[in-house]
């Protein structure tokens, strides 16, 4: 998962979540484009992920963050 501002007269944000198969390739499953990246815009995007992958799903995803505290 990662965010990435756009940048021109509009703006915005846009959200990806990627997959990884078994042949080591990555493809992009889902992406959002928002006003801003903030905890709301990430909680409905990863809320509207886990609805689409359906139920059973939720056990076999995992997250993982580059985040970087700022000091």
């Amino acid at each position: 998962m990662d965010g990435t501002f756009m940048k021109g007269y509009y703006g915005g944000e846009v959200l990806t979540a990627v997959s990884q198969d078994g042949n080591d390739g990555f493809y992009v499953i889902a992406y959002a484009i928002v006003d801003v990246e903030s905890r709301d815009t990430w909680s409905w995007f990863i809320t509207q992920l886990l609805e689409d992958l359906g139920p059973g799903s939720k056990s076999g995803i995992t997250f993982v963050s580059d985040q970087q505290k700022v000091m």
